[in-house]
C-alpha cells in the first residue's frame, strides 16, 4: 500500500502563540522630557501658534492624548505638552485652507461620552485611538526615524513609511511651502497645504469600516486579543514585603491568537499580503457554509494505547457542543483569510498586475496557515475572486465579498494525502509488527509488467499471516462527503514478493479485501465495501469509498485530546485463499 488519499481538514486553533504585535508600556509611550530643559529657542508647539494658519490643527492636537495603544486609559499627556518638550520630532502640519478638523472632533466628542460608560469604555478608547493613530501620528516622526531629511521615505509614529521629497517639496504627494518651515529646538515644522491621507493597512482596513464589525469583533474580542506582561522585557525594581518582585517598568506584548495562528503580520507595514475579508453578511454565509464542518458528538474516546481508547464511557471527552461549534466555525475562516505572494512561484511580488493576476488565475493558492484554496475554474478566473475589485492598502491588497463564495469541498475539505506509515493504529496477524518499508532498485523493480511511478521509490508491505486486519487513524476528519481510496501496488512489482510456482515461475493473483470506516466507538461510517480488487498490472489508485458521510467531526476538538476516526483494511484467510496469494 502507498499513501492513502482522503479529503481532510487543515485544522489547529487553540495552542502556543507567537508573540507579535507592539510593546506597550505601563508609563507613556514616549520618553517625554520636561519642556522647560528646551533652554532658548521655540519649539514645535510654539512655532504652530505663531502661524494663524495652523489654528484648526492645533485645536485638534491640544484636545488628543498621547496613547501608547487603543487601550491605553491612563495618558494624561496631550500632543501640545509633548511637541512643546525637548523630545526631537518632525511635524508636517495641514494649513486650515484644505483641513477638516470637524471630523475628528466628533471622533474624540463620541470617545468621551463612550469611555464614561462602563461596558463602552473599550470602544471608546478604540475611537479615540483612531484619531491618534490615522491623522496626528500619521503627520509627526521621530527625528531620528529618518526625517533627517536625506531620507526618501520616513517611518511615522504609527509605523507607516511615508514619501518624502525635500527637493521637489512633497510629503506623502502632499506639497508643502519650504519657506514656511521653521527648525526649532526640539525638531523640524513642515507646513502642508492639506493632510496626508491615512493609507490603511490591512488591519487598519478592517477596523474603518462597519462593514466588517462582524470580522473585526471577532478577533479583536478579549478572548483572542490580549496584553500579555512581559517580566523578561520589564524592569526590574525591588521585592515587597511579600518576596514579590515588583517592576517600575511594566512592558506588556500584544498577542492576538487568531492572528497569530494565520501566520500573517497584517499590522506589519513591512510585509505585502493579499486578504480575503468577507463584509459582515459575507461572514453570515459564510459561517453557514462552513458549520457542518463541525457536527460534533456528545462524546469522544481518546488516550488511544495497545490498539484502543483507554478513557471510554464515563472517562470520555464532553465539551459543550455548542460553544466549540461557533469557536471551530469561526477560526477556521478568520484565520485563513490571507495570502503571501512571496509563495508566488514565477511572480514578480514589485508588479501588482502580475500579482493580482496571479491571485486570480492560479489553479491553487495556499494561505499562510497551509490551506489550500483550489480554483474550481481550473484555467480560467477563479470564481473566489471573479468580479471583485483589490482594495489597495499600504501592505498588501484586500478582496472583499459581499456573499459567500468559499466552497469547503475546494478549500478546508481539499485532497490530502497520508501516508500509512505515520497513522497505523493497530494491525491483526501482519507478520511484521508495523509492516515494512520496502525499497524499489533495479534488482527487485518489475517495470516491464507494472506500469505506475512509485513515490521516493518506496511503499508499505503488510504480509498476510492470518485473518488479517491494519487499522489507520485518520485524524482531524471534519463532518461531510468524503471519496477515500488508497494508492495500491500488486505484489509482483517486487520480484521477490511476487506469486510463484514450484519452479519459480510467477503465477497470477487477484488479491481483494474490505474497507470500513468507523468512529472512535467502532459506529460505522456507511456501510463496509467487500470485494475490493488490486489492479495486477499497474500501480492504482483504489477507491475505497465513492461517497461516504461522516456524521462526526474530529476537527479542531480541545486542546489535548486526540480522538479519531478509524479506517480499517481487512483481507479474510477467505479472501487470501481465493485471491491466489501466496501463503504467508
Amino acid at each position: 500500500m502507498k499513501n492513502s488519499y482522503i479529503n481532510k481538514f487543515k485544522y489547529g486553533f487553540l495552542g502556543a502563540s507567537v508573540l507579535l504585535g507592539t510593546v506597550a508600556c505601563s508609563e507613556d509611550h514616549f520618553d517625554v522630557k520636561d519642556p522647560s530643559s528646551n533652554g532658548s529657542g521655540s519649539t514645535i508647539w510654539k512655532s504652530i501658534q505663531s502661524n494663524p494658519d495652523l489654528s484648526e490643527v492645533a485645536d485638534v492636537l491640544s484636545k488628543t492624548r498621547v496613547m501608547k495603544d487603543e487601550k491605553d486609559k491612563k495618558s494624561t499627556l496631550t500632543y501640545d505638552k509633548w511637541l512643546d518638550a525637548s523630545d526631537e520630532l518632525a511635524a508636517w502640519l495641514p494649513t486650515n485652507d484644505n483641513f477638516d478638523p470637524q471630523p475628528y472632533h466628533n471622533k474624540l466628542a463620541e470617545a468621551e461620552r463612550l469611555k464614561a460608560i462602563p461596558d463602552s469604555l473599550a470602544a471608546g478608547l478604540r475611537l479615540e485611538y483612531q484619531v491618534v493613530k490615522q491623522f496626528v501620528n500619521n503627520h509627526i516622526a521621530l527625528f531620528n526615524s529618518g526625517a533627517s531629511l536625506t531620507q526618501p521615505k520616513v517611518r511615522m509614529l504609527n509605523s507607516k513609511n511615508t514619501a518624502f521629497n525635500l527637493a521637489e517639496g512633497t510629503f506623502g504627494g502632499v506639497k508643502f511651502n519650504p519657506a514656511l518651515t521653521t527648525h526649532n529646538s526640539n525638531g523640524v515644522l513642515y507646513v502642508l497645504e492639506s493632510e496626508v491621507p491615512f493609507r490603511h493597512n490591512i488591519y487598519d482596513y478592517m477596523s474603518s469600516s462597519s462593514r466588517f464589525s462582524t470580522v473585526f469583533g471577532i478577533i479583536t474580542n478579549p478572548m483572542y486579543d490580549k496584553n500579555v506582561f512581559s517580566p523578561s522585557a520589564s524592569l526590574e525594581g525591588a521585592m515587597n514585603e511579600k518576596g514579590e518582585m515588583v517592576y517600575v517598568d511594566s512592558v506588556f506584548i500584544n498577542t492576538n491568537e487568531i492572528l497569530n495562528r494565520s501566520n500573517a503580520l497584517i499590522k506589519s507595514e513591512d510585509s505585502i499580503y493579499v486578504a480575503f475579508i468577507p463584509d459582515n453578511e459575507a461572514y453570515k454565509q459564510t459561517y453557514k457554509a462552513l458549520e457542518p464542518l463541525f457536527e460534533y458528538g456528545k462524546s469522544y474516546n481518546y488516550d488511544w494505547q495497545d490498539g484502543k481508547f483507554n478513557k471510554t464511557g464515563g472517562n470520555a471527552l464532553k465539551f459543550n457542543v455548542d460553544s466549540l461549534v461557533a469557536v471551530s466555525t469561526q477560526s477556521t475562516l478568520l484565520q485563513s483569510m490571507f495570502f503571501n505572494p512571496s509563495s508566488f512561484e514565477g511572480v514578480d511580488k514589485t508588479d501588482s498586475a502580475a500579482l493580482i493576476n496571479h491571485i486570480m488565475t492560479a489553479d491553487s493558492l495556499i494561505t499562510t496557515n497551509g490551506v489550500v484554496f483550489y480554483n474550481k475554474n481550473k484555467g480560467g478566473i477563479n470564481p473566489m475572486f471573479d468580479g471583485l475589485t483589490p482594495v489597495k492598502a499600504s501592505n498588501g491588497y484586500v478582496f472583499v465579498p459581499s456573499e459567500n463564495r468559499i466552497d469547503p469541498a475546494y478549500s478546508f475539505m481539499g485532497r490530502t494525502e497520508i501516508s500509512p506509515r505515520f497513522i497505523t493504529a493497530k494491525l491483526q496477524n501482519c507478520k511484521s509488527e508495523n509492516g515494512e518499508v520496502i525499497n524499489l532498485t533495479i534488482e527487485n523493480w518489475q517495470k516491464d509488467s507494472v506500469e505506475g511511478e512509485v513515490e521516493n521509490d518506496q511503499y508499505m508491505f503488510y504480509e498476510y499471516n492470518g485473518n488479517m486486519s491494519l487499522k489507520f487513524k485518520i485524524l482531524g476528519l471534519p463532518s461531510g462527503h468524503y471519496k477515500i481510496s488508497a494508492q495500491m501496488l500488486p505484489n509482483r512489482i517486487n520480484y521477490y514478493n511476487a506469486n510463484k510456482d514450484d519452479e519459480g515461475n510467477q503465477k497470477p493473483e487477484d488479491p481483494r479485501f474490505s474497507a470500513t470506516l468507523t468512529d472512535d466507538a467502532s459506529k460505522r461510517f456507511g456501510k463496509t465495501v467487500n470485494n475490493i480488487h488490486v489492479p495486477q498490472d499497474r500501480v492504482a489508485n483504489v477507491v475505497l469509498f465513492d461517497d461516504v458521510y461522516v456524521d462526526k467531526s474530529y476537527a479542531i476538538l480541545p486542546d489535548g485530546y486526540e480522538s479519531f476516526a478509524i479506517l480499517e483494511i481487512k483481507m479474510s484467510a477467505k479472501d487470501h485463499k481465493d485471491g491466489g496469494c501466496p501463503k504467508g
